[in-house]
């Protein structure tokens, strides 16, 4: 609630008649605010003078918070911009928001992760609360977001497709219909998520805990499952297999004990049927 002062000040000259000069300063203020020009000014800053204005109505706020504060509410702002120009055809060429900057510019993948534990810095689950109810149809393809904590979220419809994301806590999440070609899921909790339809091929998912998993008409070709657990994983209708990216991979570390939807899932490989004592 202390952010939306310094909302009201930054944008205090912006006029909404036009929604892409407004996003064009937006992403603008972002990217600034990710450079951390405005914590770090050596001149008197808008955080420390907020922080003061606050101190002096009996509001205790640090300036390190106030600029947290302020460059989640950008950035909620401009998620939900995109949202909204992804839904209008006129726009959704012109307004597209990348979190961790743009997606060819390999300088920019640490950008998301850098803002999530700067965020956390003032509060475990700072940005989780405050901004991963926004985070729906977001383009983070290429973005390093390994060991962050997403749990619980619903990223339906993201593009994730070949980010980092090995490490990372993702139990509960919803993934349906997300991208994560060749995406590096290793060592990362996904149990219990929603993942049906996910695109996962060509996927890093040695060594995932993927027990309980929901991956009803998902794509695994050519995913990587050496060592990872499927115990009591949902495939009814996956596909495990293509012409193009071949057959899942697994090894005798990977756990299979209680998956289900084998009976119904596309394309499974016959040395996996052999093994699972499925064959013919």
């Amino acid at each position: 609630m202390y952010s939306l002062h310094i909302i009201r000040e930054i944008f205090s000259r912006i006029i909404w008649a036009s929604s892409y000069p407004f996003a064009k300063l937006g992403c603008s203020l972002y990217q600034r605010w990710c450079d951390g020009e405005f914590i770090d000014a050596y001149t008197e800053t808008l955080p420390q003078r907020k922080s003061r204005q606050l101190h002096e109505q009996g509001i205790e706020i640090g300036q390190r918070q106030v600029d947290i504060y302020a460059g989640l509410n950008v950035m909620i702002l401009l998620l939900e911009l995109n949202r909204y120009a992804r839904e209008r055809d006129d726009l959704k060429e012109e307004i597209v928001f990348y979190p961790s900057g743009v997606t060819q510019d390999a300088r920019f993948r640490n950008q998301l992760l850098r803002v999530i534990n700067y965020s956390d810095a003032i509060q475990l689950g700072t940005f989780n609360n405050l901004v991963k109810r926004y985070l729906d149809d977001v383009d983070f393809s290429s973005a390093n977001l390994s060991s962050a904590d997403f749990s619980r979220g619903n990223f339906s419809g993201l593009d994730l497709s070949s980010a980092d994301l090995s490490g990372t806590y993702l139990s509960g999440v919803d993934f349906s219909d997300v991208e994560f070609i060749e995406a590096n899921l290793s060592a990362t909790d996904l149990s219990y998520a929603d993942l049906s339809s996910a695109n996962l091929s060509n996927a890093n998912l040695s060594s995932a805990n993927l027990s309980n998993v929901y991956l009803y008409g998902a794509y695994l070709s050519g995913a990587n499952l050496s060592s990872a657990n499927l115990s009591s994983a949902n495939l009814s209708y996956a596909n495990l297999s293509d012409e193009v990216l071949g057959d899942i991979c697994w090894d005798e570390n990977t756990i299979w004990e209680g998956v289900q939807g084998l009976e119904t899932a596309r394309n499974v490989p016959e040395a996996l049927k052999k093994q699972l004592g499925l064959s013919d």
